[in-house]
């Protein structure tokens, strides 16, 4: 396998309309420094960070803010899903105690969604979400929860279900997601890991008409996560597809706002769920930075304002409890805001690498068709996934 130095730049194609391309994506792991420029963040991680309820005195120009009303969005199962929700992904970022901490500081702050996977720590943080969960005075059914089913379990969905049910304590989830369009052979003894290999016997098609078949009072709604246009096309026109995606969560932010894949998504009325939407804490961006000086938040604020504001549902993640809330409390962007930020996405960057997971870049061309010829042979030299690097959790541990 070839080594991975942190960045990556891959050409994407797509039968779509030419203003539908985005040519060039950088994986980027580096955070800028604007410190020179003076546009440094007015609200580091140890200040407050602003609500929408002050954000009116704003600058020195005596702009004022509206506050930002995040209303619910209806899924085409017509359930309701608030429209923004907690992510706890990350590997061993943040302790357990830390995170027990923070999902209380976010029920507390109004976050009522919270995005989840067993994946997460092996299963530590779907015990710790699910404890905070039971711990808090909010009733189960005004929560929406979200877990994922894990590539090792691609034949086998509903166990996967099950183990989640049991690390969160709870009865059943809100939305149950395929973290990835890949299937991946289990190891013995490490459900959650990256590799050995692909199972090439099975694709993510299969593995969606498992989903179908899992009780409705068990996972009130299923979608997907990390799909393109060329898989969801895919997905739809199967013959075993019964069910159209609810959600589809992936990576977006200004910098990869995914403007086809959101169109798509519409078209067939699929809600878009986004992580990453502060891009890991790389939001440092001078056009950011200005509107966020302009409406006196911070820089993540205006992050996540642009994410409601286009119709997706953002999964910002913080264990810092002044940055919790201000990531509920947003404001109103202008045209201007809105035309500047636009610029941001020229040169697409994604965050989430899935060649470091994986040991193959799954976005790479757009093809994720199984079905092609060049890419059924490029996924069958595939090399064994990067060996997952991760701390150990006890069961118990809180």
């Amino acid at each position: 396998m070839e080594s991975f130095d942190g960045t990556i730049t891959t050409s994407y194609a797509s039968d779509d309309d030419d203003d539908d391309l985005e040519s060039v994506t950088t994986y980027s792991s580096t955070v800028p420094d604007y410190a020179e420029l003076g546009l440094v963040d007015p609200f580091d991680v140890n200040e407050p960070a602003m609500t929408a309820a002050n954000s009116s005195k704003n600058d020195s120009s005596g702009f004022q803010s509206t506050p930002l009303l995040i209303e619910d969005r209806i899924l085409n199962t017509n359930a309701t899903c608030p429209g923004i929700g907690y992510g706890t992904g990350g590997e061993g970022r943040s302790t357990l105690d830390e995170l027990y901490r923070a999902f209380m500081v976010a029920i507390n702050a109004g976050f009522r969604s919270f995005d989840s996977a067993p994946f997460y720590q092996d299963g530590a943080v779907e015990r710790i979400l699910g404890r905070a969960i039971n711990d808090s005075s909010v009733p189960r059914s005004e929560f929406f929860i979200t877990t994922k089913v894990w590539p090792t379990f691609a034949r086998v969905p509903e166990e996967s279900l099950k183990l989640s049910l049991k690390n969160m304590n709870l009865d059943y989830v809100d939305c149950l997601l395929l973290h990835w369009p890949i299937p991946l052979v289990p190891v013995e003894g490490d459900p959650y890991a990256l590799g050995d290999t692909w199972d090439s016997g099975w694709d993510f098609k299969m593995t969606w008409n498992e989903m179908q078949k899992i009780p409705k009072d068990k996972a009130r709604a299923i979608g997907v996560c990390n799909f393109t246009i060329n898989r969801l096309r895919l997905l739809l026109s199967s013959s075993t597809t019964t069910i159209v995606p609810a959600v589809l969560q992936v990576e977006g932010h200004p910098e990869l706002p995914q403007k086809p894949l959101m169109r798509f998504c519409k078209e067939h009325n699929i809600q878009p769920f986004c992580f990453s939407p502060l891009a890991q804490g790389q939001v440092m961006n001078p056009t950011i930075l200005r509107i966020a000086r302009k409406h006196g938040i911070d820089s993540g604020q205006v992050a996540i304002s642009w994410a409601v504001i286009r119709g997706t549902v953002p999964l910002p993640k913080s264990v810092n409890p002044n940055r919790i809330s201000g990531n509920i409390n947003l404001v109103e962007l202008d045209e201007d805001d809105l035309a500047q930020l636009d610029t941001l996405s020229e040169v697409p960057r994604r965050i989430v690498n899935p060649r470091a997971l994986f040991g193959h870049d799954i976005f790479e061309n757009n093809a994720d068709s199984y079905e092609t010829t060049t890419y059924k042979s490029e996924d069958a030299h595939v090399s064994r996934a990067m060996p997952r690097k991760r701390r150990q959790f006890a069961v118990g541990s809180t």
